[in-house]
């Protein structure tokens, strides 16, 4: 073989051995970049698991915190419970278990007992002594100004500011004769001396609802003067069952109260409260008229509001 053949024999071989070097080059480049991305890949789905992992703890300690919550505010609501009851149970003394006819029964005892009328009424009162109350005032914080329906009822807690309701008090009234007595406490600053008066009625009935409740009183005695003679023989009102003796008006709308009216009133204890011894109205607060004397300077006695007012009966 002459030399140029073999030059060029090798020279072929020379160039296809670069030429083949050169494509494992390139060939290798792109296997490095394709492992990259493959590493690249894994790396962020390994990433993404983690995360994923910590999205599902987070979301774990959310829902046990939520459960702890929920326990915390069913604890709270039976603290709240709990809390309902023991003021209850403060602000209403337990009623003595002995049901009694009326306070009478038992002179010696001053508290709350379940008093059950002949007619079968049952209902508690508060009893001092052997009186038995209709009602108490002495804070406001009972409103008088309601609706026949709940002065049928009775409204109020016995051992603070309440009435005991028509309904309960005609069927005591119709178990036997009792007495009346009504007590008023003027306000410090009107410097009265007394501070408290009272009347007292020999005489005193209520009938019930078929004759709306009409008051029958008289005998008077007493230090307060009498302001319920007017009243006698009248049936009762509230500012949504007229039957006073005001015409084309209403004497309950009038002196935002309710009361055994005439056209209308020497007396309204259950008027308005006044947390000061002038009402804001004429006649329209718990008023006396023919209290001794002038309450207020140079007023009627219809702009003056008791501190406290107070009815309760006793047996003849």
């Amino acid at each position: 073989m002459r030399l140029d053949q073999s030059f060029a024999i090798l020279w072929v071989v020379f160039t296809f051995s670069c030429i083949k070097e050169m494509n494992a080059g390139s060939c290798g480049n792109r296997l490095s970049r394709r492992k990259d991305i493959d590493h690249l890949r894994e790396t962020l789905q390994f990433e993404n698991d983690e995360q994923k992992s910590e999205i599902s703890s987070l979301a774990q300690q959310v829902s046990d915190i939520n459960d702890k919550l929920s326990t915390i505010k069913e604890d709270i609501g039976d603290m709240k419970s709990a809390m309902t009851t023991l003021k209850n149970g403060m602000s209403q003394p337990m009623l003595n278990s002995s049901e009694i006819t009326d306070c009478g029964e038992d002179s010696s005892y001053s508290g709350v007992r379940t008093i059950k009328t002949t007619e079968g009424r049952l209902f508690s009162a508060y009893c001092e002594q052997g009186w038995t109350y209709i009602f108490k005032r002495f804070d406001g914080s009972v409103a008088f100004n309601l609706t026949w329906s709940e002065y049928k009822k009775g409204f109020g807690e016995t051992n603070a500011e309440h009435f005991i309701g028509l309904d309960n008090l005609a069927s005591l009234l119709k178990q036997r004769n009792y007495e009346i007595r009504i007590d008023l406490a003027t306000w410090p600053e009107t410097n009265e001396n007394p501070s408290t008066r009272y009347a007292e009625y020999s005489d005193f009935k209520v009938a019930d609802e078929s004759d709306k409740y009409r008051l029958t009183i008289g005998g008077y005695r007493g230090t307060a003067r009498d302001s319920m003679a007017r009243h006698n023989d009248t049936e009762f009102t509230t500012y949504d069952r007229d039957n006073d003796k005001l015409k084309n008006a209403s004497c309950a709308k009038k002196y935002k109260g309710a009361w055994w009216y005439t056209e209308c009133h020497d007396s309204n204890l259950f008027g308005l409260y006044s947390p000061q011894p002038k009402c804001s109205g004429f006649g329209e607060c718990m008023t006396w008229r023919h209290w001794p004397g002038k309450l207020l300077p140079n007023k009627d006695n219809y702009w003056y509001s008791f501190k406290k007012a107070s009815m309760k009966i006793y047996r003849k």
